[in-house]
């Protein structure tokens, strides 16, 4: 909660405490949209956030799926359990090309070769 808290008051320029009669409230609105906001937000791409947290991620990704017995259970190499996951950075680089959703110009090479390498292996589901 305190997390969460401390995120929202970041977030804020002023704290107005209720009851608040309307003159106040105007007068606080009108200081703030002179003075503008105290701090600028820095905007990231998906493309830029994916790119900069993909490792951490499958880090983070593969440390949960140790703790699951089931899912440790199937005999693979750990470079095969996450093999698919840094595929992350294609998809950042197709994002950061700008182009039309359903354009065919940019196919992901790394998304081919999962698919095949999952239809060589004749997973079917259950």
């Amino acid at each position: 909660m305190s997390a969460a808290a401390n995120a929202i008051l970041m977030q804020t320029d002023e704290i107005l405490v209720k009851p608040m009669n309307v003159s106040d409230l105007l007068d606080a609105i009108t200081r703030q949209l002179v003075k503008g906001p105290l701090h600028k937000r820095k905007v990231e791409t998906l493309a830029t956030i994916l790119e900069r947290t993909t490792e951490a991620s499958i880090a983070d990704w593969y440390g949960s799926i140790e703790k699951e017995d089931t899912l440790m259970a199937v005999a693979l190499t750990r470079e095969a359990r996450y093999k698919h996951l840094p595929h992350f950075r294609d998809l950042g680089r197709r994002l950061q090309a700008f182009k039309p959703l359903g354009t065919k110009e940019l196919k992901s090479e790394s998304a081919s070769d999962h698919g095949l390498e999952r239809r060589g292996q004749n997973t079917r589901p259950r």
